[in-house]
């Protein structure tokens, strides 16, 4: 009789632990306030309702012209030059250190991230320049894996 008696309570005091776990919840958040409706005869606002996509993927590439006035940089590209556009928010690095569109020179390795803009222009969000990365060397794990993919 003992042992049912221990089993029941332990097993009584595991649902109540289990109970009480579950029923703690994180405080709500608070709610915004509800949307003003537009008068008629006016477009709703797209952009304020809906969340800002993100869409920032890295670049890479050899500068081949920068245009101060036009807040652009050229990259060399195999088929085609590559623009991209800087804005206020970008952030330009060299050697660890801060630098405007001026400190980017010819010939410069640049590389970091852009996003798209509202028109479809990639806008640099951040960018480091300066020589060119040494390739990195060619190890027998390469060659095995190149033979074995001949096969």
């Amino acid at each position: 009789m003992k042992p049912s008696i221990v089993r029941l309570l332990s097993v009584t005091l595991l649902a109540a632990a289990f109970a009480t776990a579950t029923a703690q919840t994180p405080p709500a958040k608070p709610t915004a306030p509800a949307a003003t409706k537009p008068a008629a005869g006016t477009p709703p606002a797209a952009d304020a309702a809906a969340p800002a996509k993100k869409n920032r993927y890295p670049f890479h590439g050899i500068v081949k012209a920068t245009d101060a006035k036009a807040m652009t940089i050229t990259l060399e590209g195999k088929d085609h030059d590559r623009v991209l556009h800087l804005s206020g928010e970008s952030h330009l690095s060299k050697d660890a250190k801060d630098i405007t569109l001026s400190g980017v020179a010819t010939s410069d390795y640049l590389h970091g991230s852009v996003q798209k803009n509202d028109r479809g222009e990639e806008v640099i969000t951040k960018a480091q320049a300066g020589p060119k990365p040494a390739p990195k060397p060619k190890t027998n794990d390469d060659d095995a894996k190149k033979a074995k993919k001949d096969k």
